[in-house]
């Protein structure tokens, strides 16, 4: 995914059948993006469902287009959703928090 792409999307959709620590995501985070994924080891350690994000049944089709259905209708949830995303990334995943992170696991801080 492209970062002109994520940026100009009304909302981040991946519906994955496998994902590791998924970048797309991250960058759906950091661009302040409501997004709707599926519930998979390495998504669902960091998103929490209905607050950072909407998180779906694998392979569920009938429950990804209701829930895209439903947030392209409820711009107070697209907010919600983009802010406490945004502020997931800030906390927890920005360069800074990460070199931290980094370093305090080296023992080089």
């Amino acid at each position: 995914y492209s970062d002109q792409a994520i940026n100009s999307a009304k909302i981040f959709v991946l519906p994955s059948y496998a994902e590791g620590h998924s970048l797309a995501l991250l960058k759906a985070c950091m661009f302040k993006k409501p997004i709707i994924t599926t519930e998979i080891p390495g998504t669902d350690e960091f998103l929490t469902h209905n607050q950072t994000a909407i998180l779906v049944p694998v392979g569920d089709h009938k429950k990804l287009a209701q829930a895209m259905d439903s947030l392209l209708n409820d711009s107070a949830k697209q907010d919600k959703l983009a802010d406490s995303a945004r502020k997931l990334y800030k906390d927890r995943f920005s360069f800074s928090k990460m070199l931290d992170s980094y370093l305090s696991t080296y023992n080089l801080s």
